[in-house]
């Protein structure tokens, strides 16, 4: 059913950003990120549309400021400030913002995806699990493969089925020209998106501080590349592989009636998956119109959805200490224990193997995808994925902070008074290596320990293929 919100007019001049700044990623890639609204307000992740880039986030920098929200928004990989990771999935898209909530300190907070950042946005939901205070969803892209073939999609959006289907022709040289079009004349690129539209999209777009911000935003975002966009809809195209259904955070979506460009069908199917989602439809609104024209109305409706209190003191949302590390002891959130564990220069393998079956060769190969260096720890094998094993953890080189451990829980309580020796002091037990002695071994020994059935290859997302 179609519902009426109250509009707030676009400002007719939008703010520059509170901040901004690159962080390095623990892979040794760059993130841009940048932060509108109210600098010491509740903190919002918001993720860009596409193309995009930080810079989008500027559109309702007003209203986070008169709402009292931080808003932070990152580069995707591939636009604007931020490295190209090509072949990335949700997943690791995930994990760069989860790393960028530890660098800021964020032990709580909310999560805002408009459009083609929707995708990503419930990925980090799934990421960053409780600590999800409420998540939004403006005229999201959904699960296009989930699609029935008898769906009624625009042409572009079928068009992404078939090459899905086809692999054919590669995506780069499609996105090719499209980028240079845009990164050239994106005045152009506007007008004729506009054309296509409903004439409440017309209108926004119209406005001279929105056309002149979104010019400034697609600049930005295609100066480097057409690697954001290309890995964008790649992502769009495949199946998500993220456990969207297990969202547990309060989730709201708003989806306008005469968008054109994401049809409000993606809308309906995604809120069908998500357990705990509010969603509706705004009658009338466009695909620009709707998150410009009511973001003061989002903002609102996702502090009213907050599972946490959203006054009193702002400890409950920022928990790490004045030196940028986390408190000790049981303050320790499981997210800022795997931070850690993720941020060494090199990591071991113990109970590595040269079975692609098994989890202790997935484990060697998940590290690889993600551009870790890793060694093997297997006394049997002098190779393992093309590289040379040690027998001991004792023969680790002193780069090697941080080992995974997948082994038999008896096995496990030897390795670890062993890495401990050695001055091994991030450990990651794999679920089914963990043991009780085991787990009293490590905290004795000031151990930072990961045992609580967490997944590296969910973490860092693993693909098989």
């Amino acid at each position: 059913m179609g519902i009426a919100l109250p509009a707030t007019a676009p400002d007719q001049d939008l703010p520059l950003a509170l901040a901004t700044g690159t962080l390095s990623l623990s892979d040794g890639r760059r993130l841009g990120w940048a932060e509108f609204g109210a600098s010491s307000g509740l903190p919002l992740l918001y993720c860009h549309g596409t193309p995009g880039c930080r810079l989008e986030a500027g559109l309702a920098a007003d209203a986070a400021a008169r709402t009292g929200f931080r808003l932070i928004a990152a580069d995707r990989p591939g636009y604007g400030l931020s490295t190209p990771a090509p072949g990335r999935h949700l997943a690791d898209v995930a994990s760069d913002l989860a790393e960028l909530c530890c660098h800021l300190d964020l032990q709580r907070l909310f999560l805002l995806g408009v459009s083609g950042g929707a995708p990503f946005a419930c990925a980090t939901a799934c990421r960053l699990g409780n600590r999800v205070a409420a998540l939004g969803l403006v005229s999201p892209v959904g699960p296009l493969n989930e699609f029935p073939a008898a769906t009624s999609l625009p042409p572009i959006w079928r068009g992404l089925q078939t090459w899905n289907r086809r692999q054919a022709p590669p995506l780069g040289l499609l996105m090719a020209p499209l980028r240079l079009l845009i990164r050239a004349f994106p005045e152009f690129f506007l007008r004729a998106q506009a054309r296509r539209l409903t004439p409440r999209d017309q209108e926004v777009l119209a406005a001279p501080a929105v056309a002149r911000l979104l010019r400034r935003s697609l600049r930005c975002a295609l100066q480097p590349g057409y690697a954001g966009l290309r890995d964008d809809i790649a992502s769009f195209a495949r199946p998500w592989e993220v456990p969207i259904e297990r969202i547990d955070a309060p989730t709201r979506l708003w989806h306008g009636t005469s968008d054109f460009l994401v049809p409000a069908a993606f809308g309906e199917l995604l809120a069908g998956q998500l357990n705990t989602c509010n969603a509706m439809l705004v009658t009338g609104e466009g695909h620009f119109s709707l998150p410009i024209n009511y973001a003061a109305t989002f903002l609102q409706g996702m502090i009213e959805a907050s599972r946490f209190p959203t006054s009193g003191e702002s400890s409950q949302w920022y928990t790490c200490d004045e030196n940028n590390r986390p408190a000790s002891g049981e303050d320790i959130s499981m997210e800022q224990r795997i931070a850690t564990f993720l941020a060494a220069a090199a990591f071991g393998v113990v109970g590595a193997s040269s079975n692609r079956d098994k989890y202790g060769n997935k484990v060697v190969r998940c590290y690889q995808q993600r551009n870790r260096k890793v060694i093997p720890v297997n006394p049997r094998q002098e190779v393992i994925e093309g590289i040379p094993c040690v027998a001991r953890v004792s023969d680790l080189p002193p780069d090697v902070t941080s080992i995974s451990i997948i082994t038999p829980p008896s096995v496990t309580e030897q390795v670890v008074k062993e890495a401990i020796a050695h001055g091994i002091r991030n450990i990651w037990m794999q679920p089914g290596a963990e043991s009780a002695a085991a787990i009293a071994t490590c905290e004795a020994g000031g151990v930072n320990l990961i045992a609580d059935g967490s997944c590296l290859l969910v973490v860092l997302g693993y693909h098989e293929h």
